[in-house]
Parts: C-alpha cells; structure tokens; sequence
C-alpha cells in the first residue's frame, strides 16, 4: 500500500504519540501547539491536514532530522533513532533496499532492477526506451513488488539529483519508479522526460489538456505548466512508488 505524504505524516504522527507514552493533550503542549489542533488532525469529521510548518516544528521540538515526518517509519526505526543507532541501509518499512554489484550474494527472493539513466531517453520524447541494463542494481523485495501489483519487469530505480524536491526527496534519495502506472493522479510523484531531461516532479492535470509541473522546494522551484503543445516533448515514464533516504 502506498500512502500521501498527509497520510505518512500523520501516521508518524500516531507513531510519535505512541512511543512517547504521553495522552494526545500533553503530547500536543510538548510540542508546543493546540491540543484542540492535534484532535483536528485525527478527526474523521474535521480532517485538518498536518501542512509543512507543522511538520518542521514536530522534528525541531523532538530533534527529529529535518523532512523525518514526510517519510513513513516503524517504531523500530525510531526507537533506533532515539538510542543513536543507525539502521541498515533501506531498511524500511516497505522492503529491503540495497545496491547490488557482481561481487554480491544474490537473494532468491530479491529481484534486481535497473537504474533509470539519461541513456533510456530519446531524442524526442515521442518514446522512451526501457530496456537498457544498468551496471548497478537495485536489489528489492520480490513479494513486496507483487503484493503492491508491480511487475518486475516494470519496476526501476532512481538517483535523486538537485534540490528540487526537498525536503522530502533531497539529492542522493534512492526512488522506485513503477513504469506500468503513466495515468496521471493529480498530487501523486512521477519520473518524466520533460525535453529529454529525466526529472521528478509533483503533477496535476490541467483544464485544457495541460499539466503543472510542482517541486517541494517551491521557493527556489516555482510551478512548471506543460501545454497541450508542448505534451510531444512531455513523457511520464512511471509513479514514484518508494523511496529511501540515508543521511
């Protein structure tokens, strides 16, 4: 199952209250809000969203790293944290993540995928090539592909390059890229070829046929906007379905 980034914080929210032992009201005053504004949250009624601000302040009361409630965790990993351990490499709650080499033992139940590089572009963005292997490898879980409907063979890594996108997806980030799923869903991440440049980006389909192009860091990264003219050099290659950051 995969979660919007208001789903996976206020989950790490639930996690956060959990695991400090407080009532939600004491939790609320020890991060210095409303606990009227902490019931909002949870409310089927009021369904207040847990924006970006908030989010800052939880991880600057609870020395929490910055961007850690826009990325799903276990009580594991944050009890981890809390005792300044360190977790393997993509150890996260949606699989086991690390970068394969000739040298490495292979998991029968591991799948290897490629990378998405520049090399599966084409000149013209009319079609993207997706069958060029990669000499490095992701190696991911082969029962969570199938439990989340993904094949295999439609199923490639990504390198996060830039700023664009931090805090959540800072540069260096490891992406799933789930070519079989191109249909646009309007808030949701994807890997495109925009003028024969890979990129990520937030999307949302436009009156008019045109699409708008948004990136976390919208102070240095303001709104993009495709026109219906300009969808021949516009190709999404696939939804962001996983991803893991290591700091």
């Amino acid at each position: 199952m995969t979660y919007t980034i208001k789903e996976i914080r206020v989950r790490n929210l639930r996690l956060l209250i959990a695991e400090s032992g407080l009532s939600q009201g004491a939790f609320a005053l020890k991060v210095d809000t409303a606990p009227a504004y902490i019931s909002q949250i949870f409310s089927a009624t009021t369904k207040r969203s847990l924006g970006d601000l908030m989010a800052r302040k939880i991880e600057t009361k609870l020395n929490l790293p910055k961007a850690w409630m826009d990325t799903l965790h276990t009580a594991e990993e944050y009890q981890a944290l809390r005792k300044g351990e360190k977790l393997p490499v993509g150890h996260q709650l949606l699989g086991i993540l690390d970068l394969y080499d000739d040298e490495s033992d292979e998991h029968s139940d591991d799948v290897l995928l490629d990378f998405l590089t520049p090399q599966h572009l084409s000149a013209g963005a009319q079609r993207t090539e997706m069958t060029q292997p990669t000499e490095h490898k992701l190696r991911f879980s082969k029962a969570l592909l199938h439990k989340l409907g993904i094949a295999e063979s439609a199923a490639y890594g990504w390198v996060m390059e830039g700023n664009s996108m931090v805090p959540v997806l800072p540069e260096g980030a490891v992406l799933g890229i789930d070519t079989q799923h191109t249909e646009i869903k309007d808030g949701d991440i994807y890997a495109i070829d925009h003028f024969g440049n890979l990129r990520v980006k937030i999307l949302y389909n436009l009156p008019g046929g045109s699409i708008r192009l948004r990136s976390y860091n919208q102070l240095e990264w303001p709104d993009e906007q495709v026109s219906y003219e300009e969808l021949l050099n516009f190709k999404v290659l696939g939804r962001v379905f996983w991803w893991s950051v290591v700091r």
